[in-house]
């Protein structure tokens, strides 16, 4: 036991103090990154929305599930971006039984999941659900992922591919 604790300082002593600023640059640098790969994508997405009804999951989209809740600041930005409000979706998504029984209470309900970024591009899961209003099918469901390109310095929507309609 005394061993590991030995061999385990020694490996952390491996890592200069530039390694680990360099490190925390590059982290910083992601989250800025996310936060603004998320504002670009949420503008653009408003800005092809028909309605005002809006509402979006505060938490990351991760596959079919839900998980870590953004922080406060990040919510806003996407809330003001959107305009929309933040929700979880069991906050708007009520169904009774079976999927022709659920109902949005918003005409348009959004979850965003967490960008795949490299330096120069990112694509971002975007997943929408739609009041159809349809009684067969009341909900309507797509997944659309959103390439970004840093152009000139900036993150810009290059482009948009639906890969999933339900």
């Amino acid at each position: 036991m005394m061993h590991q604790g030995v061999a385990a300082l020694r490996a952390l002593k491996l890592l200069t103090l530039a390694q680990v600023f360099a490190t925390s640059a590059i982290i910083a640098q992601t989250r800025a990154d996310t936060l603004e790969i998320e504002r670009v994508v949420a503008q653009a997405l408003h800005d092809s929305l028909k309605t005002s009804s809006v509402a979006f999951d505060s938490r990351v989209l991760a596959g079919n599930r839900f998980g870590d809740e953004r922080p406060v600041a990040h919510v806003e930005g996407l809330a003001k971006a959107l305009h929309a409000r933040p929700a979880h979706e069991s906050d708007v998504l009520a169904c009774a039984g079976n999927p022709g029984s659920c109902q949005l209470s918003v005409d348009l309900f959004v979850a965003l999941a967490r960008p795949r970024i490299s330096r120069t591009a990112a694509m971002l899961l975007v997943r929408i659900r739609v009041a159809s209003h349809a009684e067969r099918v009341p909900i309507y469901s797509r997944d659309d992922v959103y390439s970004v390109g840093k152009i000139g310095g900036k993150w810009k929507v290059t482009d948009i591919h639906t890969i999933r309609t339900t």
